[in-house]
């Protein structure tokens, strides 16, 4: 799910509510050919049956509008990873791709890792560019667990 990284929080959740729910729609509407795969067995069974299999991911940690309770709501809808940031700087993350402000992570962005990690939530760390510079690393060392982080072209 993508959704553009200006928008105001409430409209990025809102959009990111709207194209879950769309998803959901496409999957049930062409059911013989998709499949909702929300864990790695359902993955296998989609796969096994013929069909391509749907997961679901949102792009960009503005999808969250700095709420922890929102990114929870995302894992019971079915997303099942989260990039960090995309192009931009959320509020609590910096993007390999913009100024950095915080150095990587907020404190608040070191619980929506703690947070997707006590999930199970995959992760993909700090936009769709490189992690080679300094304060991308830090994000995959939150409090020695960095489970569910992988790098770009992983996710």
């Amino acid at each position: 799910m993508w959704v553009p990284c200006d928008l105001p929080p409430e409209q990025a959740v809102t959009a990111t509510l709207e194209q879950i729910d769309a998803g959901h729609a496409l999957i049930a509407r062409h059911s013989t050919e998709l499949g909702f795969a929300p864990t790695a067995d359902e993955l296998e069974k989609v796969f096994a049956s013929g069909r391509i299999a749907s997961v679901f991911g949102a792009e960009g940690g503005h999808s969250i509008g700095n709420s922890l309770a929102t990114l929870r709501t995302l894992y019971t809808l079915g997303v099942r990873y989260m990039t960090l940031t995309h192009e931009k700087n959320t509020d609590w993350a910096d993007a390999s791709t913009d100024e950095p402000a915080y150095d990587g992570l907020t404190a608040f962005g070191v619980e929506v890792v703690r947070e997707m990690n006590r999930m199970g939530m995959f992760g993909r760390s700090l936009a769709r560019g490189s992690l080679h510079n300094g304060r991308c690393a830090g994000c995959h060392r939150v409090a020695g667990d960095f489970q569910p982080f992988v790098g770009p072209g992983f996710v």
